[in-house]
């Protein structure tokens, strides 16, 4: 079975979905009966200066790389990434119209438009089209304020729409996408749920003392920690406002971890605002993921509520992974016909007992979070043990590629053959699970005396 990707982001370039791909794809051609290629564009972030051939045909790990040439202007500006988009996608149609045919094409959100480029090279090569939806377009740019509510956004809409609804098959990062999906008369039976992935084997906790924890001067603090892209997506408010009401609290550290558009003004607002207890640190690499996710006591994961059905964080699984606690902010319902169901992130955290979720309207239940996983670190360790289990079995990247194996043994009607394994799944296994302790219950909760009463543990 021959399979055809198409993204801009794929390897070298550092940006999570890049990085996602890169590995489903070399996953995949490791297996006998699939044949995987890739048209794929120019790395934004190759933050290791890696070597790429820039243009052409290249074969790396078994996988068909045809890397097309487009602009590179600045995302920071409209016509910048307009332009960029509509290079890439011209350049990326020619080549899928001329490399070898394949049966099936799978096609991603980097850029936007490419649900259309699928669509229209699988009608005039005759292959089944499936769209991989990372986000949800245009909505999520409307939502960002990236776009207006106009003819040509609703016509934008009405012609993703149309592709979904014809394609094969559409994988979606999240239950609350797929609920949008069929809100909007997709038919369920073409929708796959996919949750992105962590690979256990990079991010693992580490002993104290943690060298991330030392280097940067946090030895003996309680960090609370966002890592990950700081973009428009995020409420980084909340986390302010949570900063500023504990900022009495001398061992209580706000993290930040990352780069991206928001940076700067994140960074005027720490001072403008006197928060000595916000620090930042910019992106670290792929190498050193353990040590600083791992020195974390709690990850913040957060979705603004009016994207909670467009998108899902994948940095939630890099989180679990860690073995830390993880305090989620967002929308805790969302939509079905008539029904209101727990969103996919919050049912992650509290599925899996491993931490809390607390709803974007009540911020004060967030300094009640971060205070109940300071003073009782016994109950946050259980959390982190539980939230590292729950990475292995539900979240690890063997299990998800496992998934799509399925999604294309269901395309092809027939068996694929697995030639090899990637990574060993680890045993699951919960000695005693810590009972939920939801954010509204913390009120009574205070102490860790008042708590059922849990064996010593140790991170592993």
């Amino acid at each position: 079975m021959n399979v055809l990707f198409i993204n801009r982001s794929y390897w070298p370039d550092a940006e999570a979905t890049g990085q996602l791909l890169t590995e489903l794809c070399e996953d995949l051609a490791k297996l006998e009966d699939l044949n995987v290629s890739i048209i794929c564009g120019q790395p934004n972030f190759n933050l290791e200066d890696l070597p790429f051939k820039q243009r052409g045909l290249d074969i790396r790990n078994d996988v068909t790389i045809h890397r097309v040439r487009h602009t590179c202007f600045n995302k920071s500006t409209f016509w910048g990434r307009v332009t960029n988009f509509v290079t890439f996608l011209i350049a990326a149609t020619w080549r899928a119209i001329w490399c070898p045919r394949p049966d099936v094409i799978i096609v991603e959100t980097d850029p936007p438009l490419l649900c259309l480029l699928g669509w229209f090279v699988s009608r005039v090569r005759k292959t089944k089209l499936v769209c991989y939806l990372q986000d949800i377009y245009p909505d999520i740019a409307i939502k960002l304020g990236r776009l207006k509510t106009n003819l040509f956004t609703q016509l934008l809409r009405w012609s993703f729409l149309y592709v979904y609804r014809s394609s094969d098959r559409i994988v979606v990062v999240g239950s609350d996408m797929r609920r949008w999906l069929i809100n909007h008369l997709v038919s369920a039976r073409r929708i796959r749920t996919i949750e992105n992935w962590v690979d256990t084997n990079r991010v693992y906790p580490v002993e104290m003392p943690n060298p991330f924890r030392i280097e940067n001067h946090l030895v003996g603090k309680f960090i609370a920690m966002y890592s990950g892209n700081l973009g428009y997506t995020q409420r980084f408010d909340l986390v302010l406002d949570a900063a500023e009401n504990l900022k009495h609290v001398d061992d209580i550290v706000f993290l930040i971890v990352g780069n991206g558009v928001k940076r700067r003004e994140l960074s005027e607002l720490v001072i403008n605002r006197g928060l000595p207890n916000v620090k930042f640190v910019d992106y670290q690499h792929k190498s050193n993921l353990a040590n600083s996710l791992s020195a974390a006591d709690a990850h913040f994961v957060l979705l603004d509520s009016d994207l909670t059905q467009l998108m899902m964080p994948s940095k939630i699984y890099s989180a679990l992974a860690s073995g830390t606690s993880v305090i989620g902010i967002g929308r805790p319902k969302t939509p079905l016909g008539n029904h209101q169901l727990d969103s996919h992130l919050a049912q992650t955290i509290e599925n899996n007992e491993a931490g809390f979720f607390v709803d974007e309207s009540q911020p004060e239940k967030l300094v009640e979070a971060i205070e109940f996983l300071y003073e009782n670190p016994k109950v946050r360790h259980q959390m982190g043990r539980n939230a590292r289990n729950s990475a292995i079995v539900r979240y690890s990247r063997s299990v998800k590629v496992a998934e799509f194996i399925r999604l294309f043994a269901d395309l092809s009607e027939t068996n694929i053959i697995v030639s090899k394994t990637k990574q060993k799944v680890e045993p699951f296994h919960l000695d005693q699970p810590v009972a939920v302790v939801s954010v509204p219950k913390l009120y009574a909760a205070k102490k860790e005396s008042q708590l059922k009463a849990l064996p010593e543990l140790k991170m592993h």
